[in-house]
Order: structure tokens, then sequence, then C-alpha cells
């Protein structure tokens, strides 16, 4: 949000600088042949709460770079988009990082996927359960290893109904977990503005159902639906809001409309607000 309160607010300037090291390469300079992760970096990116570092291969210039680039939030949702747009025009070119990372990486660890666009969009879903969605997604991809018989809208319900995340210092299924951190934005949007907010109500609720059923309805109509239909879309939009607020790192991107007299303290309340009630998910 543009308002630079993190210059006056620790709490909110820590929160925005975690984001920031979790989110990742936008680019990279150089033509990515091939790529080197090793499981070590995994582990530091966990712990130290940042994106992946992924050694390059670049064969036109015959080097290896340790530190091609770090994978992260923005390789995720970049490459599901590029994905999600080839099946509309398939001729579509993006750079390659970030737009083309998760086929790279899935290409490496887990080669047996890597022609199947519909998984690896899934498993981007999956890494997006988490607030560090780059080690997130190389979780998800060990797990759709385990669970190999399962594609798509499946696998996405096995995952959020069985791993299990740090919520309020205690370990609780994915799913669970879900239905309340939105329950308490729901209340805190409620209290912000004293009064219910009809159309962000029902966005969240919305998303509170997919996570009671283990359902998903953007996998479900990549896998089912005609992406190319119009009145699919629609379906799709009515029930996740326009423009889609997709939960990202259990964080929800929503804008609230209200006087410009009201905004700035409106959203200093609300950032403190979930300063104080949000609570990570993080891998156990």
């Amino acid at each position: 949000m543009p308002f630079g309160i993190w210059e006056h607010n620790e709490g909110i300037s820590r929160y925005r600088n975690r984001v920031k090291a979790v989110c990742g390469s936008k680019s990279c300079s150089h033509i990515v042949g091939d790529v080197e992760i090793d499981r070590r970096e995994i582990r530091i990116a966990e712990e130290e709460k940042k994106a992946v570092k992924i050694g390059v291969y670049d064969y036109t210039e015959d080097e290896a770079y340790e530190d091609g680039f770090n994978f992260g939030y923005y390789c995720i949702i970049e490459s599901m988009a590029h994905l999600i747009q080839r099946k509309i025009w398939p001729e579509v070119e993006h750079n390659q990082i970030p737009y083309e990372s998760a086929e790279i990486i899935c290409k490496y660890w887990y080669p047996e996927i890597e022609d199947d666009e519909l998984q690896i969009i899934t498993i981007c879903m999956c890494a997006l359960m988490y607030d560090n969605p780059g080690v997130g997604f190389f979780t998800a991809i060990d797990f759709a290893k385990n669970h190999s018989g399962l594609k798509g809208v499946e696998l996405f319900k096995e995952f959020i109904q069985t791993s299990s995340v740090a919520y309020k210092n205690e370990k609780c299924s994915m799913d669970y977990t879900g239905q309340n951190m939105l329950n308490e934005y729901k209340e805190s949007l409620q209290f912000m503005c004293g009064c219910t907010l009809e159309y962000y109500d029902k966005v969240i609720d919305s998303f509170i159902q997919d996570y009671e059923s283990g359902f998903c309805g953007l996998l479900m109509w990549l896998y089912t639906g005609d992406i190319k239909d119009r009145k699919q879309f629609m379906t799709l939009v009515n029930a996740y809001g326009l423009p889609y607020c997709i939960m990202i790192c259990k964080m929800p991107y929503l804008s609230i409309f209200c006087s410009l007299q009201k905004l700035n303290a409106l959203n200093l309340h609300l950032f403190q607000s979930i300063q104080n009630s949000r609570h990570h998910f993080s891998t156990v």
C-alpha cells in the first residue's frame, strides 16, 4: 500500500522486509540451460526465511553461476500465470525467469511431470499455502512424488488436509488453519470498518468453504472446464471476486474502498491489527 506507514512502525517494517525476502527474483541475467539445486540451500532458506538460491548453468557462455536466481513468491505466481496463459495462447513467450522457473525446477527436481503443466500449476497452488512459497514449493514437490497417483484437485485436497503447519504455537492441519485465519481476517475487517463488508465477506467465505471441502475452484476449472469460455470464467469470478483476491502466504490482498479522509487511518489500524493477529504458516 503506497502510504509508507512502515517508516513509522517498526513491526510493520519488519513484516515488509520479511515479505520482500521471500519474494525472490523477478529476473535473471543469464540464459538458463540447466539448474543446480542443493537441499542445503532449501534448509538455509527455511531457517533464514528467504527465497531459495538456485545455481544456473549458462551454456551460451559456458559458465556456471552459484547464485543464478532466487526462487520465491514472484517465480511461483508468474510461472502459474504463464502456464495458464499458454492454455489460451500457446505461442506466448516470456523471459525464463520468473515465468518459466517452476517448469525449470520441476525438470530438475521431478522430471516425471516436466510436461504436465496442470500438475505443475497444482504444485504452485500448494506452495502458495506457505508463508515462504519458495521453500514450500519443494515441500509440495516431495509430497506429489509420494502421492504420484493423485492429480490436480485431489492432490491439492490431500495436501491441505494432511500437511501440518505451525499455528498459534501448535501443529495443525493446513485446512483447519486456513479457515481460522480467514475468519480472524473477516472479523478484523468488520471491526476496523465498523460494519459488515458484503463484497469482501463473500470473497472470504468462498475461500473458507474451499478450505472446508478441500476444493479449489481454479484447479477444477483448469482440469474440467473450458478456459476460453466466458461464462465459465464469470462463474469463477462470481465465486472469488473481481478482482480475483488470491490468498497468498495466508495474506489476503484486499483493497478497502472508503473516503480519502479515513483511508490512511484505516490502513494504519488494519496493518497493526494484522501484526497483532497474524500467525505465520511454516513447515513443521
